[in-house]
Formats: structure tokens, C-alpha cells, sequence
């Protein structure tokens, strides 16, 4: 542990908070004791919380089927219809309350189904 290392080379660690005393004790059995305990029980709380943000996580899976953030697509009705009206896409995407990277990500995926529309139906 980082303290026992400092302490072995002559450096003595100790606590500003009056609540940890046991830090101005100069036994050095009782401080390694101490630290020890310190830091098994941080490393519990670690392991424990883990645990749960994990079980939480498969929970959150079991329910909706997916981790993660929600695809917001855009509705492509009102998006056209305002870029109908000379809006760009950037005032489109503020007025929509949508990030700007989204709306040009389903833009380009509506413009590139509507080229293949257009190509099958001219065959």
C-alpha cells in the first residue's frame, strides 16, 4: 500500500480530521492495523457496489432488452416539412431539441432510402 511504502522510507502520514486520531499514534502496529482495515473495507465497498451497478444493469437488460441510450429518430414528417419552409438543418435540429449530429445521421439515411426507392422503381 502506498502509505506503508511512504512510512517505510521515513515519511509519517497522518489525518487533519479530528476524527481520524488514529493517525497521530505513533504505534506503528496499531496505524498498519488501522490502514489495513481501511482499505479491506474500501475494497468491500468497491466489490459490493460492483455487484449492484451490475445486477441493476442486468435487470435494466431484462426489462427493456437494451443498455443503453434510446434511438431518438426524428420524426421525417415534420423534419421535411420544415426544411419545406427554408429551414437548415441546424435550425431544424434546435427548434426539434434534437443534436444536430443526430438529425444529419437520419437526414442522410432518409435521402439514401429514397435513392434506393427512386432506383428500383425506375427498374
Amino acid at each position: 500500500m502506498l502509505v506503508q511504502e511512504w512510512e517505510k522510507k521515513g515519511t509519517k502520514v497522518i489525518s487533519l480530521s479530528p476524527s481520524e486520531s488514529w493517525s497521530k499514534n505513533v504505534d506503528p502496529l496499531y496505524r498498519e492495523l488501522i490502514i489495513h482495515m481501511m482499505s479491506w473495507s474500501a475494497n468491500m465497498e468497491r466489490r459490493i457496489l460492483k455487484e449492484r451497478v451490475k445486477a441493476g444493469v442486468q435487470e435494466y437488460r431484462d426489462k427493456n432488452g437494451k443498455w443503453g441510450p434510446r434511438k431518438r429518430e426524428p420524426n421525417q414528417a415534420k423534419v421535411e416539412k420544415m426544411l419545406g419552409q427554408g429551414m437548415k438543418l441546424s435550425q431544424v435540429a434546435r427548434e426539434m431539441k434534437i443534436p444536430q449530429s443526430t438529425l444529419y445521421k437520419y437526414y442522410h439515411i432518409w435521402q439514401d432510402e429514397k435513392r434506393i426507392e427512386y432506383v428500383e422503381g425506375v427498374e
